[in-house]
């Protein structure tokens, strides 16, 4: 989103996979991530999403890893990824309300 250098241009981190495309801000990994356990959440059992939350962190910990992200593009794609959930699963919860009262 933004035309952010990653970590390993700034010569702070070692690149340890293949250049990838686009800039590092956000988190598109991470993003997704997220947004797939937020919307999980209240569909899956509590130990599912003790799951869901650590392999979400461990997603941000790898891009942190490889030298892809900085913490705050992490930081930022946990936002938007959440953000993009609440947000979809509030018109879902609209739709749904909208076809029952017809």
């Amino acid at each position: 989103v933004l035309p952010r250098r990653r970590p390993y241009q700034d010569a702070t981190a070692a690149r340890l996979v293949s250049p990838p495309a686009g800039t590092a801000w956000p988190s598109g990994h991470t993003a997704v991530g997220t947004a797939v356990a937020v919307i999980l959440a209240p569909r899956i059992p509590p130990a599912a999403r003790v799951v869901s939350a650590v392999t979400v962190a461990a997603v941000g910990a790898s891009r942190l890893r490889v030298g892809v992200h900085h913490l705050t593009d992490v930081v930022a794609g946990v936002g938007i990824g959440a953000l993009a959930a609440g947000v979809t699963g509030r018109f879902a919860t609209v739709g749904r309300v909208a076809r029952r009262r017809r």
